[in-house]
């Protein structure tokens, strides 16, 4: 069954290759380069998941996930980062 997912993180090449392999398993993926982007997308259409990144330029990851857990909480979030915690 094909998910709706929201991809956001604000590396083109990383938002490019969770795309890719999202779309080869026949999931219906979309993209947002911040905070900012992803829940303007959020508010006009509703997703299954998003994965998040923790650092993003603008809004950080942290704060958007807040928003999306207070708006949208029907929607799974998988938080990515590239950084070592």
């Amino acid at each position: 069954m094909p998910y709706k997912i929201l991809v956001v993180d604000d590396d083109k090449m990383v938002r490019k290759l969770f795309m890719d392999l999202l779309k080869k398993e026949n999931h219906i993926v979309k993209a947002a380069s911040s905070g900012e982007e992803a829940l303007a997308l959020l508010n006009k259409e509703p997703f299954d998941a998003a994965l998040l990144d923790i650092k993003l330029k603008g809004m950080s990851g942290l704060d958007t996930l807040k928003e999306i857990k207070d708006k949208y909480p029907q929607t799974i979030v998988i938080m990515i980062t590239g950084f070592g915690y």
